[in-house]
């Protein structure tokens, strides 16, 4: 008996949600971001045309999806720390090749 009036209850809360202007509410969202686990910082060297290099962390080696791809060419990507908070951004149109650093060779050159 208590589970149905918990199916009854959770189909309320739903339906007034639904009601009360909560058209983007997605339930499969929600869930989704349990699922899929967060992914992997990868450490770089970045290299750019100036012959500059910074080391840092990126979660993709192409323009990820908080990057920002502006008209003419020019995008917007982000350097994180190992605990993935943002530390810097650069430019893909000034980046000549990103070299990937294998754990535990982080002096390499």
């Amino acid at each position: 008996m208590k589970k149905g009036r918990l199916i009854v209850l959770l189909s309320v809360v739903i339906t007034v949600l639904l009601i009360s202007g909560c058209q983007s509410f997605n339930l499969q969202q929600l869930i989704k971001k349990d699922l899929n686990p967060e992914p992997a910082l990868i450490k770089v060297r970045i290299h750019f045309d100036r012959g500059d290099t910074v080391d840092g962390y990126v979660y993709e080696l192409g323009l990820e999806q908080s990057g920002k791809l502006y008209s003419g060419g020019s995008s917007l990507s982000y350097i994180y720390d190992l605990q993935g908070h943002v530390v810097g951004s650069f430019n893909y149109q000034r980046v000549t090749h990103m070299e990937i650093i294998p754990a535990g060779d982080e002096d390499a050159t």
